[in-house]
C-alpha cells in the first residue's frame, strides 16, 4: 500500500457487494494506500458488475468523472 501513496491521480475503485471477501480486503488495502482514492459498493453485484449489470457500473464510473473538479 506504501508504493500507491505516490499516486496523486484520483481513482475509482469499483467493489461488488457479494464479492468474495478478498475482494473487499484488496479494495480496503488500495484505498488506505491511495490518496484521492474513493471506494463505490455496487449493489448485489460481484466481480463482474460491467458485465451483468452495465447500467450500473455505468453509472457508478459516469458519478465519479461527473464529480471531478474544475481544472480551471
Amino acid at each position: 500500500a506504501d508504493h500507491f501513496g505516490r499516486i496523486s491521480t484520483r481513482t475509482l475503485l469499483l467493489l461488488g457487494s457479494d464479492s468474495p471477501p478478498r475482494f473487499g480486503e484488496a479494495i480496503a488495502t488500495l484505498a488506505s494506500g491511495l490518496p484521492n482514492a474513493r471506494t463505490e459498493i455496487l449493489a448485489g453485484q460481484k466481480h463482474q458488475a460491467m458485465d451483468t449489470a452495465p447500467a450500473l457500473f455505468v453509472k457508478a464510473v459516469r458519478t465519479f468523472f461527473a464529480d471531478q473538479p474544475s481544472s480551471r
